[in-house]
């Protein structure tokens, strides 16, 4: 059964992965406009009226920007928790919702979808873990803290996407004003690289998977710095068995495909 995700955006600017397993698509995240949502969707031949759901992990602006539209124009239901949905009540307007409560699971055709709760400053923010035949990706982006409740989902996956949004040290020397670093320090902020490998480390476990180290800064990070960052932590700390990679900030960059377990750098 096919099973490949597709990252079409991971940053501030725009979040948006395309999940295609078996009969089923779904979208994880749609913060980029629904003109352009569709294309990549069409590109890879998914009609929008295709998507069994739109899943969002929290209210904030690159997560959701088009996810109301989308929904209203080609039929798709929203599925979120109560609180996030509350929290877009109004820009999301009239759409079929899909309440599903932190923690719960559900089925959406070909695919097992399970919420678990990540800390991040917004009204209710989840990761997904998502199953079809057996095979499991674990997406947990906008990470404030290498909690132990990523633990447990992000030990079952075969492809972990995981935050690694800044440097701390880029971080504390770069441009943004005091407030806006120790927002981004903080628990309920984003994981810097450091941080990212060290809850990698701790899900590794020596079985052979796939990272995607994803929604990195385009001011207080870089693909090359994170993967540098990460990888010699992980050496350091003796673990083995993890393929790193990187998903860029503004367009398509990378697929896992189950028959490939292969992946590709930049899709044309």
């Amino acid at each position: 059964m096919r099973f490949r995700l597709t990252a079409l955006a991971s940053g501030s600017s725009g979040n948006a992965f395309l999940l295609q397993a078996g009969q089923t698509s779904l979208l994880i995240d749609c913060g980029l406009p629904a003109r352009q949502i569709a294309r990549e969707l069409k590109r890879r031949g998914v009609h929008p009226e295709e998507l069994a759901a739109i899943l969002l992990t929290h209210e904030h602006g690159d997560h959701v920007l088009s996810a109301g539209a989308l929904s209203r124009r080609y039929g798709v239901p929203v599925l979120a928790n109560p609180a996030t949905l509350a929290a877009i009540a109004g820009p999301l307007g009239q759409v079929y919702a899909l309440p599903m409560a932190t923690g719960s699971a559900h089925s959406l055709g070909d695919v097992d979808v399970a919420s678990f709760p990540i800390p991040h400053d917004a009204a209710d923010p989840v990761g997904y873990l998502l199953e079809c035949d057996g095979w499991r990706i674990a997406v947990a982006v906008d990470v404030g803290a290498p909690s132990t409740i990523l633990l447990e989902p992000l030990r079952l996956a075969d492809l972990i996407v995981l935050e690694a949004n800044h440097d701390r040290g880029r971080l504390l020397r770069g441009p943004y004003p005091a407030f806006v670093k120790a927002r981004i320090l903080s628990p309920l902020g984003h994981l810097s690289n450091q941080e990212a490998a060290q809850l990698l480390a701790q899900v590794a476990g020596g079985k052979r998977r796939s990272v995607w180290l994803a929604h990195l800064s385009a001011i207080n990070n870089t693909p090359r710095r994170a993967l540098r960052t990460v990888a010699e932590s992980l050496q350091m700390a003796g673990v083995g068995g993890l393929e790193l990679h990187v998903v860029l900030r503004d367009r398509p960059s990378i697929y896992w495909d189950l028959d490939e377990w292969g992946w590709q750098e930049r899709l044309l």
